[in-house]
């Protein structure tokens, strides 16, 4: 549990933060008891427009858990690509880096019905949208610690896990 799991470049510090296995498994779980938070159900759509980092494998996982369902966002992506993506899975919680994603997310906002909570790795400022929150204050201070119940209508082999957009795809 002591060994390290993930690394991370942190820019403001201008060097690699280590996260060991036990400190990751607590914030799946803290971020497992986010979600619940937000009175998501099974199959519920959680989507992620993060750069390659822990937060997005923890997130993944915890959503996972949760039986959530996961849809990656290109974090280059153009606002109406996003829109399409958010509104055509129904994605109700979007994890995203910071004001430079909020800000696209910021542009097709009204138009985003399903989408109820958007929250940001890095802290906002000051956000218009009463749906945003930094992640340090939306997770939740102690851990899901259970592992997931599996639902008597799980099936592995069918159950949904990831819906993934790609050029030239609709999901």
């Amino acid at each position: 549990p002591q060994r390290v799991a993930y690394r991370d470049y942190q820019s403001a510090q201008s060097d690699w933060v280590d996260l060991t296995w036990a400190e990751a498994g607590a914030r799946v779980g803290r971020l497992r008891a986010a979600l619940a938070t937000e009175s998501l159900h099974a199959g519920d759509r959680v989507a992620i427009m993060l750069r390659n980092c822990s937060n997005w494998i923890l997130f993944d996982q915890a959503a996972l858990a949760q039986g959530l369902v996961t849809v990656p966002l290109f974090v280059d992506d153009r606002p109406d690509n996003l829109a399409y993506i958010l509104n055509d899975a129904e994605v109700r919680v979007l994890l995203c880096e910071g004001e430079e994603h909020l800000k696209k997310v910021a542009a097709v906002s009204g138009s985003l019905p399903h989408l109820q909570r958007i929250v940001t790795v890095k802290a906002i400022a000051k956000a218009d949208d009463p749906r945003v929150r930094a992640l340090d204050d939306w997770m939740a201070p102690t851990p899901i610690a259970e592992p997931f119940h599996t639902p008597a209508d799980f099936d592995g082999r069918r159950t949904l896990a990831t819906i993934v957009y790609t050029s030239g795809t609709t999901g």
